[in-house]
């Protein structure tokens, strides 16, 4: 058995083959491998990177296997020596987390702190905060959804990958008005999509970023009584999806959001839906289903940009003869509602792939007026 001894709380051992990490006296059990191997002649084509984790997607992405090494062409007591050497470089260079993945450079971070190594300490909240700002998706990810932003005393420093204070401290009051006894922090998503049976089950809070922006927003089964004002300061906001709520209201500084796309509302108390929606002149996907609509809003059909419109499951009794001037209508859902008759002016909508009228009071004779019999074969009833 080989051992070396990094420091007074980093210890490696070879042990049957294997490099063993011991960090006060206990196995330190960390994903750990040699990643790169990285030929003279290319480094300078890595110069710009600036860190271990950037590099290891750039090799991923751009170069060829041969920069990899192959865990079997390396003998045990090489990779062994590698490993010091490593973590040797990584102390020697006051744990900067950049010089090691990150995978494996928080989690000791994190553990050295708990043994009382005051450097540690304050090395964690200062790297936690500077490769937040580096704005890197992947640490940030990493980061957020393994609750490192709970070692910073200052909260706004938790929500430096934000570029705006004003986002800074509208995510932080959001943090607090949606985590309640069923949902943890938020975390960090790299898409979201609008048609997900996920937000049916347990409470979410999960956002999504681009150019350190908040650009996605997704608050689902939180028990929220009212629509958050703190959402109405992410003015780069794309989607905002609040399912299964109790949201009676939506406001009407909801046009603020001017950069919006999608916005879903599933399963709310709503009665009604503000005429400054008509404003949101990118919003293409609107999610309205199980609600309390007793209308179809003459604001959609203002709004002629919507290709698809969800809302199913309300109290709807009439379809406007105005909805053939939603010629970018891809797919309308209006299935058990209360609808005893359809406007012939459906036979307008030429772009529509979809329209769902199942469960209503409605039989073959209300269709019987359409003339574009390409609409009517797109009907379900």
């Amino acid at each position: 058995m080989k051992e070396f001894q990094v420091n007074q709380h980093i210890t490696l051992k070879l042990e049957n083959g294997k490099t063993l990490i011991y960090v006060g006296g206990k196995l330190f059990d960390q994903c750990k491998y040699l990643l790169l191997d990285i030929p003279v002649e290319r480094y300078e084509a890595l110069e710009d990177l600036e860190s271990i984790d950037e590099a290891a997607e750039t090799l991923n992405e751009k170069l060829d296997d041969s920069f990899f090494f192959s865990k079997e062409e390396i003998p045990p007591e090489t990779r062994f020596w590698a490993h010091c050497s490593n973590l040797q470089t990584w102390v020697e260079n006051k744990y900067n987390t950049r010089l090691l993945h990150r995978n494996l450079a928080f989690p000791l971070l994190r553990k050295l702190t708990e043994l009382g190594d005051p450097f540690a300490k304050i090395k964690l909240q200062e790297d936690i905060i500077t490769r937040l700002e580096s704005g890197h998706f992947t640490v940030v990810e990493f980061l957020i959804n393994e609750r490192y932003l709970t070692y910073l005393t200052d909260p706004l420093l938790a929500y430096s990958f934000l570029e705006s204070e004003e986002e800074r401290i509208a995510l932080n009051h959001l943090n607090k008005v949606a985590r309640n006894k069923y949902s943890e922090d938020f975390k960090l998503v790299s898409k979201m999509d609008f048609f997900n049976d996920v937000r049916e089950y347990p409470p979410g809070f999960f956002i999504m970023i681009e150019n350190k922006h908040i650009s996605g927003l997704d608050i689902h089964n939180n028990q929220l009584k009212e629509f958050p004002e703190a959402i109405l300061k992410f003015s780069h906001l794309k989607k905002l999806y609040l399912d299964n709520n109790n949201i009676p209201i939506i406001p009407d500084e909801i046009s603020e959001l001017k950069s919006l796309v999608d916005l879903s509302m599933v399963g709310n108390i709503l009665i009604y839906v503000p005429q400054t929606i008509k404003k949101l002149r990118n919003l293409k996907n609107l999610g309205l289903d199980r609600n309390e609509l007793k209308e179809f809003p003459d604001i959609f059909v203002e709004h002629c940009s919507l290709e698809n419109i969800y809302m199913n499951s309300n109290y709807i009794e009439k379809i406007p003869k105005s909805i053939g001037k939603c010629t970018n209508l891809k797919q309308l859902h209006l299935e058990n509602n209360k609808l005893t008759s359809v406007p012939n002016s459906l036979s307008l909508l030429i772009s529509v792939d979809w329209i769902n009228l199942r469960r209503n009071n409605l039989n073959e004779k209300n269709f019987e007026t359409l003339k574009n019999k390409h609409v009517f074969e797109k009907i379900t009833y």
